[in-house]
């Protein structure tokens, strides 16, 4: 068994915390374990677009542990998976004063109530057209993903995906672990989650359109609660002149979506 580094004997340390002391075996196993010494990752870790999980048990262990961690730190088992359906309204300043809305249900229902822009799971659609008038239209297909993307950022996609451990990162002076998620359209997300709050401080995502690679990344702070969960109301975003940041103004957990409104006319989908 190799000796861990400082960092990963500072995560165990910050980790075991109150942790069931089947958790603890678990996490201590996984960060002595030589698979995950960097220098024996498998190569898909090593490579920032891989989207393959290594077949390793005591990774899957550690990764399982992490989940737990930031589940709790977001407000627990029972209302992380109680949330079904979530709106936002949030401010990107270079868009203007008035806030966005943003609604979705879990996992991958998405609707623009202003621009009648919805996405189904499977494809997004104009339901008036791009011009607000000369009907149903699907946004070209490349694109798709970009509305999985966009899910992912509001809502993390670890709770409802497969998602695997990816190693660690200091951002801004503070320590992160990492873990990554491959969405159904292909996209590939990262998540850093602070190894001392146990909340997310960065998303990144990875996915390509009409041949060209995007790498969008937010940071996210000013972490509250609302209705029990631990959500935040400070991000950053990416925009033509750089990292821009914006503010939520309201969160709406579990108000009525009606999946009518995102259906898609049968006569696009062929």
């Amino acid at each position: 068994m190799k000796t861990i580094s400082v960092l990963y004997f500072f995560l165990l340390l910050t980790a075991i915390n109150g942790m069931p002391q089947q958790d603890v075996n678990s996490l201590f196993v996984a960060l002595t374990d030589v698979s995950v010494i960097k220098e024996d990752w498998p190569e898909c870790l090593m490579d920032d677009s891989a989207d393959t999980p290594p077949d390793n048990e005591q990774e899957k262990n550690l990764t399982a542990v992490i989940i737990s961690k930031c589940t709790e730190a977001m407000g627990g088992n029972e209302i992380v998976n109680g949330v079904r359906t979530l709106k936002i309204d949030e401010v990107y300043p270079d868009h203007g004063e008035d806030p966005r809305f943003f609604e979705m249900k879990r996992p991958d229902l998405y609707r623009n109530p202003r621009g009648d822009l919805v996405f189904d799971g499977k494809r997004a659609c104009w339901l008036n057209g791009q011009d607000g008038k000369s009907g149903p239209e699907l946004v070209p297909a490349d694109e798709w993903k970009d509305f999985e993307v966009d899910i992912a950022f509001h809502f993390p996609a670890l709770f409802d995906y497969p998602s695997f451990y990816d190693g660690s990162e200091t951002i801004d002076g503070k320590d992160a672990v990492k873990l990554k998620v491959k969405l159904p359209l292909g996209a590939v997300m990262t998540y850093y989650i602070d190894s001392n709050t146990w909340l997310i401080s960065r998303i990144t995502g990875w996915f390509t359109v009409n041949g060209r690679e995007f790498t969008p990344h937010r940071d996210f702070f000013d972490y509250r609660n609302v209705d029990g969960m631990m959500l935040p109301f400070g991000f950053t975003y990416g925009s033509r002149n750089g990292q821009l940041k914006g503010w939520v103004t309201s969160y709406y957990i579990n108000f009525a979506f009606d999946e009518k409104l995102v259906r898609i006319p049968k006569k696009l989908i062929n």
